[in-house]
């Protein structure tokens, strides 16, 4: 194997910010017990969740990623529309291999695939740029 091969080891998973909702209420964290920066992701999720119902709207689909515009970093929101469920995603690494290892660890309760890619200059969607590149950065670890 080469060195620029995929490693699928648990500091992909690790360098990842997962938020996970019920009915857009925030259930889980990493900062879970901070209270300034619980509220901080309270905000973030919310705004995480509004974007997917536009996507959704648009592109009819439940899974999509927002890169910024050097694709060091990416957002990868799944929904299951069924059941109100959503789980956010933030992680340095823009392998695939990442984000699917991050929602078998999870369980099935999230619908698995990988949908549109949403990047700085997809058609209507301006509002890209100013997401990911000031909201994004201010949670940045």
């Amino acid at each position: 194997m080469s060195d620029l091969s995929v490693k699928n080891d648990s500091n992909q998973i690790l360098d990842s910010t997962v938020l996970v909702l019920d009915s857009g209420e925030l259930l889980w964290s990493p900062n879970r017990g901070h209270q300034e920066k619980w509220e901080e992701d309270v905000l973030f999720s919310g705004l995480m969740v509004a974007l997917n119902q536009m996507f959704q709207s648009i592109y009819h689909d439940s899974i999509f990623s927002i890169m910024n515009k050097t694709q060091t970093s990416v957002i990868v929101m799944y929904s299951n529309p069924e059941n109100n469920w959503y789980l956010i995603a933030r992680s340095n690494y823009t392998e695939k291999s990442a984000i699917y290892e991050l929602v078998q660890e999870l369980g099935d309760t999230l619908s698995i695939g990988l949908g549109n890619t949403l990047s700085h200059d997809s058609a209507n969607l301006d509002m890209i740029d100013y997401v990911v590149d000031n909201v994004v950065s201010s949670f940045a670890v």
